[in-house]
């Protein structure tokens, strides 16, 4: 901290990265206050450093949002959470419109959490299109290199089956469970 004080434009990124690293490890400890300070600093430094130079730094905040909205999922902050992925999700559909080679994969990643999280407030008719989009771009990356993939494809499938059965629709259920059997 002292050193980015003294020269931000070397030392903020490294300050910020280290804040990442350790709110995962706090995360990690279950010591979820901690991993919040730790993540929100590195927010505030991250959100400075994005007006700067945005490619450099737009999937570095991405990849906190995608963070700090986990802390407040396992602290029932859902509302905080859901405002996390949302500006996640935005900023990785923006990579991924650019290069999805790189990005599909993380956007993925936020768009599944979504579903997580908008089932665990029971809001089960809003968790699908999350899942479905999440489904539709793991069957690209599969195409492409599936013993990477698949296994996650597979994951994706059982939570939109298991959101059917959720809703008493089991027979809209069963063509993902027996897709992903197959995987």
């Amino acid at each position: 901290r002292r050193l980015a004080v003294q020269n931000p434009k070397t030392y903020e990124p490294k300050l910020a990265s280290a804040l990442v690293n350790a709110g995962n490890t706090y995360l990690y400890e279950k010591k979820y206050t901690d991993a919040e300070n730790a993540f929100t600093e590195a927010l505030r430094l991250q959100t400075r450093l994005v007006e700067t130079d945005s490619a450099l730094y737009e999937p570095d905040l991405a990849n906190l949002l995608n963070s700090l909205a986990s802390c407040y999922i396992y602290q029932n902050k859902l509302d905080r959470g859901e405002e996390m992925l949302a500006r996640s999700i935005a900023i990785r559909r923006r990579l991924a419109a650019q290069n999805p080679a790189l990005y599909d994969y993380y956007l993925a990643i936020s768009l599944s959490n979504m579903g997580v999280l908008l089932c665990n407030r029971k809001e089960l008719e809003r968790s699908k299109p999350f899942y479905e989009e999440s489904i539709d771009i793991h069957r690209r990356l599969v195409a492409a290199n599936p013993t990477m993939h698949a296994p996650d494809l597979a994951t994706q499938l059982l939570h939109l089956g298991s959101v059917y059965i959720d809703l008493g629709e089991p027979q809209r259920a069963v063509p993902y469970f027996e897709e992903a059997l197959d995987i």
